[in-house]
């Protein structure tokens, strides 16, 4: 009882004098600041604990890769460790090791000398043996493979070499997944450059040969044709050589082919070779060719059966052992066995591509000194009772100024308004 008269009888706006009209004023005032007080401070103490707040928080480094992943899912949207330098090269974090692994038939007994060898019967072809016949040009075929392999690993070696060489751009940290994303996108865009460098260089290869119609050695594309005349003199005027029963022509096509084949010596067909092709020049006749009967032994056995027949008499040097050549393993390889050589070539004879990229060694190139990320949270007491007493003063002290001057302005205002003005009659 005692309390509930003493906040009825509170006062806090004490006049100087007083008398019951100043006594009865300060109650009033005192009830509005303390209610117009009080809900201020629910107020503001409601809205500073359930407002969101956020501060930076800095982590002095250096910290290793491991701390970086674990904090990153907590803090992904706001997180920053800016790296001490922003430039690296590929080749720091990127290993060369079995960078790139090629076609198995680069790899394979095909291309290799004894091969090659075998296939040239020490220079020494039997007189019988046409310029069509897989004897005859064999040789060359395989080497033209062997060089585009070659080629192809060049090239491929050297741009590759530029790439690492060349300079990475990154401001901040980003994680391993980010990393390699990053990275193997640049490696496809770096093989499909490779792809269109070399293939544009084939191309060119192809068209001037074709253009400037050259004679090859098998005359495979023109032929000379030896004409008579009256007079007991003769010369020589240059035909194209046609393919499909004539159908197609060298001197219109540089694509004419027909299937590789042995021939015995009056020029009938002793065996035909899956899948290769022989026609206006060796490079047009290997890339029209795939190579399935390299990926059979049976195939590969009947061909070096073949090898030694067709004429009056054996080659002694074409007959070796059944097994001396093993075929191409295919087991694996992105290509199918019936691909042509044009299709592998047209992926630089890439099987493929397996990058090793180390993120502690970019991390380390990387160097981030520090990383800072923004923490929200709703209450902290230390927090909202910092904002109570930096305002609870001002706010006071404001309330007790214009408290008795709006109370006495509403006074004011209502006074007016139950005047009632006189009227004579």
């Amino acid at each position: 009882m005692k309390i509930y008269q003493s906040l009825v009888t509170l006062n806090s706006f004490k006049a100087r004098t007083i008398n019951e009209i100043d006594e009865y004023y300060g109650r009033q005032y005192t009830r509005i600041y303390v209610f117009l007080l009080t809900i201020s401070v629910v107020t503001i103490l409601l809205y500073t604990s359930l407002t969101p707040k956020s501060k930076v928080v800095t982590i002095q480094a250096p910290i290793n890769s491991f701390e970086f992943e674990k904090i990153y899912p907590l803090y992904s949207n706001t997180l920053q460790c800016p790296c001490k330098q922003i430039s690296m090269l590929y080749g720091d974090f990127i290993s060369t090791t079995e960078f790139v692994s090629y076609h198995p038939v680069c790899s394979s007994v095909f291309v290799t000398g004894d091969w090659i060898s075998y296939l040239m019967n020490e220079g020494k072809l039997p007189d019988w043996i046409s310029d069509h016949d897989f004897r005859h040009w064999g040789a060359v075929f395989f080497q033209t493979l062997r060089s585009l392999c070659s080629i192809a690993t060049k090239t491929t070696d050297d741009i590759l070499l530029d790439f690492l060489s060349s300079t990475f751009l990154i401001s901040e940290i980003v994680l391993h997944d980010q990393l390699h994303t990053q990275t193997n996108i640049t490696l496809r865009q770096l093989q499909r450059t490779i792809s269109v460098i070399f293939n544009q260089a084939l191309e060119l290869i192809r068209i001037t040969n074709q253009g400037n119609g050259l004679m090859n050695i098998f005359s495979s594309n023109w032929r000379f044709i030896l004409n008579d005349i009256k007079n007991s003199s003769s010369y020589l005027t240059t035909q194209p050589v046609s393919y499909n029963n004539s159908s197609c022509s060298c001197a219109t096509s540089s694509k004419c082919s027909s299937s590789a084949a042995l021939f015995n010596n009056n020029l009938t067909l002793l065996h035909t070779i899956d899948g290769l092709r022989f026609g206006c020049s060796i490079l047009e006749s290997l890339l029209q060719s795939s190579l399935e009967c390299f990926y059979s032994f049976t195939c590969i056995e009947q061909l070096l059966i073949a090898m030694p027949m067709g004429g009056p008499m054996y080659n002694q040097f074409y007959r070796v052992p059944i097994d001396c050549f093993v075929p191409i393993n295919i087991s694996g390889s992105n290509f199918v066995v019936n691909d042509t050589i044009e299709t592998i070539v047209n992926r630089m004879l890439i099987e493929s591509w397996s990058a090793d990229v180390s993120y502690e060694l970019f991390y380390s190139a990387c160097a981030p000194q520090q990383c800072s990320f923004k923490l929200t949270y709703r209450f902290d007491p230390l927090d909202v009772m910092t904002t109570f007493l930096s305002i609870f003063a001002g706010l006071s002290l404001s309330l007790r100024f214009f408290v008795p001057r709006l109370v006495m302005l509403i006074y004011k205002i209502r006074n007016r308004s139950r005047t009632v003005p006189y009227q004579s009659k």
